[in-house]
C-alpha cells in the first residue's frame, strides 16, 4: 500500500494496553495510511461504531470489562454493519475464536502466535472477502467475472438437488475434476462416505436459513484424497433457481499442523525425561528466559511452573556446577549448535543432582532461532555407580603398583650384592670387574628411576617458596624439548593460601603426566594451559593441537593415572579427543574436598 492508497480504517477493541500497543505497531508497520481508532471496553466500541458509521475493519478482543463471549461477538456484529471482524484471542479462547467463525467473525487470530504479516494478511483477506460476498449478495451476474477468476475454488449448486450449477476454474484445477464431471455430479460425489450423514444434516440448515452460513468440511478430490475446507456460502439467484454460492478454501495443511501440535504436546507433556523450552532473547537480554517445562521438570527440580516462568536457567546451579560446561554451553548457544553435557545442578531445596542435558535450536521458516528447547535426564544414580566402580579400580592400580615397586627394590638389592661379590668376594681379573661394575651400575640407575617414577618422587620445589603457577610454568619450559611446542598460558593469579599442599602438589603431577604423554607421542605444535579458581573449586584444562587419539580404542596408563588422582580428591576428569583433532583433558578438584586413596 503506498502513500496515495485510501486511509484504512480500523477499530481496535482491546483492554490490555500491551496488546493495544503491539497491535498499533504492527497496522502501522503494514498500512502506511491508516486511521486507527481505539475503543478500552464494550460501551466505548459501541459509541465508536456511531459516530465512524462503518470502518474497514474491527479487530475484537474476546474478553472485555463490561462484555465477553458470545454476547460480545453478537453485540458487535449486529451493530457493525457490513463492516469484518476478525477476532483476537488467547490460546485458552482457540475452541471458542474457532466456533466465532459460525457467528459472523471473518476470522481469528491466536494473540501468542500473531505477527505482523500475519495480520497483515488476515486484514487483506477479510477485507477482500467481505467485499466478495457482499457484492455477490445483490448481483450474481455482475460478478461473474470475478468469480471465474477468483484464486480460491468457488461454485454454484442448486439447494434442492445439490446438483453443481457452475464451478470456476481453480475448483476444477484444485479438485481434479473436468468442468463436466463436475455438472454431472452432485455435493455427495465430492464428500467421505462416511460424512454423508454430516451432509444431509447440513442441507437441512441451508433449506431452513437463507443467510450467510460458515461450515468446516471434508472434500474427496479426483485422486480420493481427503482434503479439509473452510466453507462459506450465500443464497442467490442462479438461472432462475434457489442455488447457494460456494467458496471453499483449502485448510489441510493447518489442520495437519493443527494436529502434530496436539501429539508434540502429548508427547511432551507424558514424557519421564524433562522439557524445557527458553526464548532466544527475552526482553532483548543474553540470557534465556524459561517460557515452557513439562510436569517431569516440576517433579524433578522442585520448582512449580510459576516459579520459573520467564526466568533464566541459571536458578538451576550452583557452586559445584562447572563452569568450563557452562562455558562451552555458551559458545554452542552463540553458534546455534546442538550441545550436550552432564553436571550438577541444584533442586529448589537445595539438593544436588547430576543431569545430562541435550540442547537444540528452534527456528522460524526464515532461519531465524527463536527458542531452544532442552531435554534433561536425571543420572545422579549412574554417576554415583560410576565413581564406586572408578575408586575399587584405582584401589586395584594402586596395590598393583605398590607390588610392582617392592619387586623393583628387590632386583635393586640382587644388583647390589651381584656388585659387592664382584669388587671384592670373586676371582674375577679387574678389567673383568670394572666392566661388572659399570654395567651394574646402569641397571641400578634404571631401577631408581623406575621406582621414582612409579612411586611419583620426583617433587617440584617447595611450594612455599615459590607461586604453583611459577611452577607450572617452569614444568612446561623444562620438558619443552627443542622448543617444539608454542606454549600459550592462561593462569588466574591463585590464592594458593585456599589450595591445600596435596591438592597443588595433584595438579602438579597432572600436568607433569600430561606433558609428558604430549612431548612422547602427539606431535603437537601448540600447548594450551588454563588455571582458574572459583570459592569452591580450582580447575585446569591442558589442550595439544596434536593427532588425538580414539579413546574407546586406546587405554594409556598416563590418562588412567590422571584419573585417579583427580577422582581421589572428588573431582572430575573429562577428556575430548579424537583421531586428527588434538586432546583436551579438564580436571576439576574441589578446594575442600579430602582424599580418598
Amino acid at each position: 500500500m503506498d502513500q496515495q492508497s485510501p486511509v484504512l480504517q480500523i477499530l481496535i477493541v482491546e483492554d490490555n494496553a500491551g496488546d493495544m500497543a503491539l497491535i498499533q505497531d504492527y497496522l502501522r508497520d503494514e498500512f502506511p495510511n491508516i486511521q486507527i481508532v481505539p475503543a478500552r471496553n464494550y460501551t466505548q466500541a459501541l459509541a465508536a461504531l456511531k459516530t465512524l458509521q462503518s470502518p474497514d475493519l474491527i479487530l475484537l478482543d474476546l474478553s472485555l470489562p463490561d462484555n465477553s463471549g458470545e454476547d460480545l461477538v453478537n453485540g458487535i456484529i449486529s451493530n457493525c454493519g457490513e463492516c469484518p471482524v476478525i477476532v483476537l484471542t488467547g490460546m485458552r479462547d482457540k475452541q471458542f475464536g474457532m466456533k466465532t467463525l459460525s457467528m459472523g467473525i471473518s476470522d481469528y487470530l491466536l494473540k501468542d502466535e500473531l505477527t505482523a504479516s500475519q495480520l497483515h494478511k488476515s486484514i487483506l483477506y477479510s477485507i477482500e472477502r467481505n467485499r466478495i460476498y457482499n457484492e455477490l449478495k445483490y448481483s450474481e451476474q455482475k460478478y461473474r467475472s470475478l468469480f471465474e477468476l477468483s484464486p480460491t475454488p468457488m461454485w454454484v449448486f442448486d439447494v434442492e438437488t445439490l446438483r453443481f450449477l457452475s464451478v470456476n476454474e481453480a475448483a476444477i484445477r484444485h479438485y481434479g475434476y473436468s468442468e463436466e464431471e463436475f455438472l454431472q455430479a452432485t455435493l455427495a460425489d465430492i464428500r467421505p462416505k462416511e460424512d454423508l450423514g454430516i451432509l444431509e444434516d447440513a442441507t437441512k440448515e441451508m433449506k431452513s436459513n437463507a443467510e450467510f452460513q460458515k461450515a468446516f468440511a471434508r472434500h474427496l478430490k479426483k485422486d480420493n484424497s481427503i482434503i479439509f475446507v473452510d466453507i462459506h456460502s450465500n443464497q442467490i439467484e442462479f438461472a432462475g433457481r434457489k442455488a447457494r454460492l460456494v467458496l471453499a478454501t483449502d485448510v489441510t495443511a493447518k489442520v495437519k499442523a493443527e494436529r502434530d501440535l496436539k501429539l508434540m504436546e502429548s508427547v511432551i507433556i507424558n514424557t519421564t525425561d524433562t522439557v524445557m523450552i527458553t526464548e532466544a532473547r527475552p526482553y532483548g537480554k543474553e540470557d534465556l528466559g524459561i517460557v515452557y517445562v513439562n510436569d517431569a521438570f516440576t517433579n524433578m527440580t522442585g520448582y512449580t511452573r510459576e516459579e520459573v516462568l520467564r526466568k533464566t536457567p541459571r536458578i538451576l546451579q550452583g557452586l559445584k556446577t562447572d563452569p568450563i560446561e557452562l562455558e562451552r554451553m555458551q559458545k554452542a548457544i552463540a553458534a546455534l549448535q546442538p550441545f550436550e553435557t552432564e553436571v550438577i545442578n541444584y533442586k529448589k531445596n537445595g539438593d544436588e543432582y547430576w543431569v545430562n542435558i541435550a540442547i537444540a535450536p528452534v527456528t522460524d521458516e526464515k532461519g531465524v532461532c527463536t527458542h531452544w528447547i532442552a531435554i534433561e535426564k536425571d543420572v545422579t544414580d549412574r554417576k554415583k555407580e560410576d565413581q564406586r566402580v572408578t575408586k575399587a579400580i584405582i584401589n586395584a592400580q594402586e596395590e598393583e603398583r605398590t607390588q610392582v615397586g617392592y619387586e623393583l627394590h628387590d632386583n635393586v638389592n640382587q644388583i647390589l650384592v651381584g656388585s659387592i661379590l664382584a669388587l671384592g668376594m670373586t676371582k674375577q681379573s679387574p678389567s673383568e670387574t670394572t666392566a661388572w661394575v659399570a654395567k651394574a651400575r646402569g641397571y641400578i640407575s634404571d631401577a631408581i628411576n623406575e621406582i621414582r617414577k612409579l612411586s611419583h618422587q620426583l617433587a617440584p620445589a617447595s611450594f612455599e617458596e615459590q607461586s604453583l603457577q611459577d611452577v607450572m610454568v617452569n614444568l612446561v619450559n623444562k620438558m619443552n624439548v627443542n622448543d617444539q611446542l608454542l606454549p600459550v598460558l592462561n593462569l588466574d593469579a591463585l590464592q594458593q593460601e585456599f589450595i591445600s599442599d596435596d591438592i597443588q602438589l595433584n595438579l602438579y603431577r597432572i600436568l607433569q603426566e600430561q606433558l609428558n604423554n604430549i612431548v612422547k607421542y602427539s606431535k603437537a605444535t601448540q600447548l594450551e594451559l588454563s588455571v582458574y579458581q572459583s570459592p569452591s573449586e580450582v580447575s585446569m584444562r591442558i589442550f595439544d593441537n596434536g593427532v588425538g587419539f580414539d579413546p574407546s580404542v586406546t587405554k594409556g596408563i598416563g590418562l588412567n593415572n590422571i584419573r585417579r588422582r583427580i577422582e581421589s580428591f572428588a573431582g572430575t576428569f573429562k577428556l575430548h579427543t579424537s583421531p586428527g583433532a588434538g586432546c583436551e583433558i579438564i580436571a576439576t578438584i574441589p578446594l575442600n574436598g579430602q582424599k580418598t586413596s
